[in-house]
């Protein structure tokens, strides 16, 4: 447990410095929650607020759009081993209760400040009062609680959950817990479930054919919650969509015409266990790994309405189910979200729902376990596109112990992939976001702006290349840089808004020319950069911590920051900063802008990269056996260089040669071209 603890803690520095304790919580906090988001257990925005009497306080906070749930969350981050009493943890929970309670007497009228982030929330507690069913506390630490407070239901609306060390780590460690539905003993009500079953000639899946009754299905979702939407591309979007409401009119007015109003859900399973019946028919006995990717919404709307209606009703409803049962799990992010994207009907989702098992994130993943840094030692900047997936792997290959921490040297994997040198989904999207020149998505919170970065890839996605990668890394280093300046002017307060406004100035006002090459085969800064950016940061955290400071805009940029307007006022008055001349002559003679998936973005990839192929006398097949990239069989046998002498508009033309080939050609040639193959 102590290797958990500090593979955590510096896990939590890298987004804090050492000497900030609401800086560590903040980070800690941030990194709970995503992990319970990625689980869907609970999700959260921040919101650190303590009151003045001390009796107060709230780190996270999330209230459900129909308002009949409402999670807060409180912390306690400590920076050597500690074990919470259960005085302690009580202690602890009453700050978050007691926040929960003035808030629903009125809290937001008590001495806060009207831009003040706990005063929203407040609000919307006082609001919301009258149809909360559901209030969970959170408790999270890094410390390690008296096991016999580690959840408890204080009355029938209001229960805690605590996340101490051991819980996180157990969690971690252990993987995703699989819901399992037996039918035949746990259901009694219902029993096995009739269905027909379909194989499929490849034997990929089988399909099964059932319906579901309301109540039932309402019970499976009371009981696993949000464990049954894991592979779901979306939460519940709650009952103040036009679509939900219909579902909650349909139950209460007309329950037996549900099955002729409802597409039903769409799910998938590991395994299913069946009791053949006449006919060809069979009952479900058992289902491992149930999950709904499809229909969340109508599952969580009867739960909803079996909190909140009459229950009794929903014997009268009844649900058509199509479950997958998928044989090669390892297909199962590849088919998944084609599942939920092709069954879907009843409310749009856009492709960047999808976007954590898309083909973007599984690029960045593929590419950075085979790219090193092109100093020594060669090191790997690892994208980790699942939660948990560089610990696993630190794990996998840490080396054996000799006794003591001191002692402890560690393993090659470890030394090949630095913690500083990790990146997440996270992390890629502030950092386009800033580079962009958009920094307030960036201080939105991971989550959001994570949400934000998909949301423009509905539309566009980033062509995803060897160049695109190191660039990423560069971006990168450029952001780590301008934090450790941060850090090193021992300044306090609003470090992330700080560095993304930093940043995002330093993209605008170099127009993006910004040597991102140089930076990835130096792997740093350039000095006059790292001069610029120092000077950047005390200036701005000096605007962004003072109330007022930005016109039109009253309070301090800590909450101010994630809003466009805050960017633009702040930007003009930081406009008339003196751009070093010796900064100037770092910069690149082109801007580094992100190329798109589009043919536009595709043409002007093949347009930079084939002429250095001209005179290449390897055929197609060998270069893409160089390069580890997938080409056409049947078009192995021709030369690189007849390929690399056709434009775009020629490539174009060629019957047969569609949108996935062409992508296939550039980003072969891309991956030569960087790699720096010559004629």
């Amino acid at each position: 447990m102590s290797d958990f603890f500090e593979n955590l803690h510096q896990e939590i520095l890298q987004d804090a410095e050492p000497s900030d304790p609401k800086g560590l919580s903040e980070s800690f906090t941030n990194w709970v929650l995503e992990m319970l988001g990625e689980d869907t257990i609970a999700g959260g925005e921040t919101v650190h607020y303590r009151s003045v009497d001390g009796r107060a306080a709230i780190d996270a906070f999330c209230l459900s759009e129909d308002c009949a749930h409402v999670d807060v969350f409180i912390s306690a981050y400590y920076l050597q081993r500690k074990c919470l009493k259960g005085s302690e943890v009580e202690e602890l929970i009453g700050l978050a209760n007691e926040f929960i309670k003035r808030s629903k007497k009125g809290f937001q009228d008590q001495k806060l400040r009207p831009d003040d982030i706990a005063n929203g929330v407040a609000k919307l507690i006082f609001e919301a009062q009258g149809s909360l069913v559901r209030e969970r506390i959170f408790l999270l630490t890094n410390a390690q609680a008296d096991p016999g407070f580690h959840s408890k239901t204080i009355d029938n609306k209001l229960s805690f959950e605590v996340w101490d060390i051991d819980r996180i780590a157990t969690h971690r460690l252990s993987g995703k817990k699989v819901v399992k539905l037996d039918f035949e003993n746990d259901f009694q009500e219902g029993g096995p479930v009739a269905c027909v079953s379909v194989t499929e000639g490849t034997g990929e899946y089988r399909t099964l054919l059932t319906f579901f009754r309301g109540d039932v299905l309402a019970r499976i979702y009371g009981t696993h919650g949000h464990k049954l939407l894991e592979q779901n591309v979306r939460v519940f979007l709650q009952a103040k969509g036009p679509i939900n409401k219909g579902l909650q009119t349909t139950l209460d007015e007309t329950p037996g015409r549900f099955l002729a109003y409802n597409n039903g859900l769409c799910c998938t399973a590991s395994k299913v266990e069946l009791k053949a019946a006449e006919g060809g028919h069979a009952f479900i006995r058992s289902v491992t790994d149930f999950q709904i990717v499809n229909g969340g919404q109508t599952t969580s709307s009867l739960d909803l309405y079996n909190r909140k209606g009459d229950p009794d009703k929903l014997k009268r409803v009844w649900v058509q189910a199509k479950i997958t049962v998928i044989h090669d799990q390892e297909k199962v992010d590849e088919i998944v979200p084609l599942i939920s994207r092709y069954a879907n009907s009843q409310n749009k989702v856009s492709g960047a729902d999808f976007s954590a098992n898309g083909s973007f994130h599984r690029g960045l993943e593929r590419i950075s376990r085979d790219t090193k840094t092109p100093i020594s030692p060669k090191t790997v900047w690892y994208y980790e596109r699942a939660k948990g997936a560089y610990a696993d792997q630190r794990a996998k290959y840490a080396s054996q112990k000799s006794g003591t921490k001191k002692n402890h040297k560690p393993s090659q994997w470890e030394e090949e992939h630095p913690l500083r040198q990790k990146l997440t989904k996270t992390d890629v999207a502030k950092l386009e976001h800033c580079w962009a020149g958009n920094p307030f998505y960036a201080c939105l919170g991971a989550d959001k702006s994570f949400r934000k970065m998909a949301e423009q890839f509905d539309s566009k996605e980033p062509v995803v290349n060897d160049s695109y990668f190191r660039n990423l890394v560069a971006k990168a280093i450029i952001w780590n840089s301008i934090e450790d300046q941060f850090d090193l002017l021992k300044l306090k307060g609003c470090r992330s808004q700080t560095v993304a406004y930093s940043f995002a100035f330093l993209s605008v006002k170099s127009d993006k020319r910004i040597n991102l090459e140089f930076i990835w085969e130096h792997q740093r800064c350039q000095p006059s950069l790292l001069e610029f950016g120092a000077t950047l940061c005390k200036r701005f955290h000096e605007i962004l911590m003072t109330n007022n400071a930005v016109p039109d805009c009253p309070g301090a940029g800590n909450q101010l920051a994630k809003t466009e307007k805050y960017w633009k006022r702040f930007f003009i008055i930081v406009s008339d900063e003196l751009v070093p001349s010796s900064w100037r002559q770092e910069w690149s003679l082109k801007p580094f802008e992100v190329l798109y998936n589009t043919e536009d973005g595709l043409a002007a990839e093949w347009e930079r990269v084939r002429y250095r192929f001209i005179n290449n006398t390897q055929s197609m097949g060998e270069l893409a056996r160089a390069f580890n990239k997938q080409w056409i069989a049947s078009r192995n046998q021709e030369l690189a260089r007849i390929w690399a002498g056709k434009s775009w508009n020629e490539v174009m033309r060629i019957n047969g040669f569609g949108s996935d080939r062409r992508r296939r050609l550039v980003d072969l040639f891309c991956a030569a071209f960087e790699a720096g193959n010559e004629v």
